[in-house]
């Protein structure tokens, strides 16, 4: 059994709150600067609600899905971390819909700004769990189908 480390925090930390705490403001600011750009930009803030989030889902997906293959943990965490990353990013598919819709409202309540932030740490926290890089000196997805007794890195 080998020695386990402590976890890569600074690529966990990256990886959340890079493309997690970024892409969201981009996606979600983007319309608000079209509609300050041309004050009747409805449609094109419509078209925006439907096309930028789907776009940004898919380049999350690839993104995302490459990363939590390259985490160094078990097959089945891995397993949980992959249900976690997809519902997350669905979560935030709507979340970004919905925040965008509301440029279109004349005024927004308090209720639905709160609502906003409460999924959004929602989000941010299955993220938390799906980019969970696992220990330094844990499998490595290359290893997975080598015999303990192959490993490279046993004398290390």
């Amino acid at each position: 059994m080998p020695n386990l480390t402590r976890p890569n925090l600074w690529l966990w930390l990256s990886r959340v709150f890079g493309w997690d705490g970024c892409l969201p403001l981009l996606v979600v600011f983007l319309p608000a600067v079209v509609g300050a750009v041309a004050p009747n930009a409805e449609k094109a803030i419509s078209m925006l609600a439907i096309f930028l989030p789907i776009a940004a889902l898919f380049a999350r997906y690839y993104i995302g899905r490459r990363a939590v293959a390259s985490n160094r943990v078990g097959p089945a965490l891995r397993f949980c971390q992959q249900v976690v990353f997809t519902a997350s990013i669905l979560l935030l598919l709507l979340l970004e819909c919905f925040v965008i819709a509301l440029h279109l409202a004349p005024a927004v309540p308090l209720g639905d700004l709160c609502a906003v932030v409460v999924l959004y740490a929602t989000y941010l926290t299955g993220m938390m769990f799906a980019m969970f890089p696992g220990w330094a000196d844990g499998p490595r997805v290359s290893d997975a189908n080598h015999d303990e007794g192959n490993d490279e890195r046993a004398d290390v």
